[in-house]
């Protein structure tokens, strides 16, 4: 018997044909009876196949999402690790200047000294200034010695 395809489906044949595939990762189809399904648009995907509406499309791995809904390549020393990312993460060894954007990423000093850290709570190593660019002075009671800060 003929049936219509759901919403988050396709069918080649107006819709109606026993066999309704879901729409593919990447893709939505929002209406009933899709004859196929409308891709995300650049840079973006769907976390997982069916998806019914244009706003499931979220920034792919590598990417972070402006306010505009754009998707923007994750700067150098930054980290995009996951989907849907709305700030940058910081890679380690890199620092992020700022959570709210525009963000700078600087080289820290050592590798140990800047953590990774994908939502920018916990940017430097124990016992450095979280406010000092690149993690570069230790925190309050704490002195350098070599490359840590120690009481």
């Amino acid at each position: 018997s003929c049936r219509l395809c759901p919403k988050g489906y396709s069918a080649s044949d107006e819709g109606r044909q026993v066999e309704c595939e879901r729409c593919p990762k990447g893709t939505y189809a929002s209406r009933v009876n899709s004859t196929s399904c409308s891709p995300c648009g650049d840079n973006k995907v769907t976390p997982y196949l069916g998806s019914v509406l244009e706003s499931e499309c979220v920034c792919d791995v590598g990417f972070f999402q402006l306010n505009d809904g754009g998707c923007l390549p994750c700067p150098p020393g930054a980290s995009c690790e996951d989907l849907g990312r709305r700030v940058p993460g910081q890679a380690a060894g890199f620092y992020v200047s700022n959570a709210s954007g525009p963000w700078e990423v600087y080289r820290c000093i050592g590798k140990a000294t800047c953590l990774a850290s994908g939502d920018l709570s916990q940017r430097c190593a124990p016992n450095r200034d979280e406010a000092a660019l690149v993690c570069a002075r230790c925190s309050a009671g704490y002195a350098k010695w070599k490359d840590q800060c120690r009481k």
